[in-house]
């Protein structure tokens, strides 16, 4: 699935949320999370909210 800055995203099987604010290596993805802090997931762990 492709992901681009600034998509609303969700980790799949936890309550974390937040907006695509990079990418990184293929296949991983750096995540805006409310609370102010980033995170990096891999693209199969996210899923779209919007």
């Amino acid at each position: 699935m492709l992901f681009v800055r600034g998509d609303r995203v969700r980790v799949v099987g936890g309550n974390r949320y937040g907006y695509v604010a990079d990418r990184l290596e293929p296949g991983m993805v750096v995540i805006d999370l409310p609370d102010g802090d980033r995170i990096v997931h891999a693209e199969a762990e996210i899923e779209h909210l919007d």
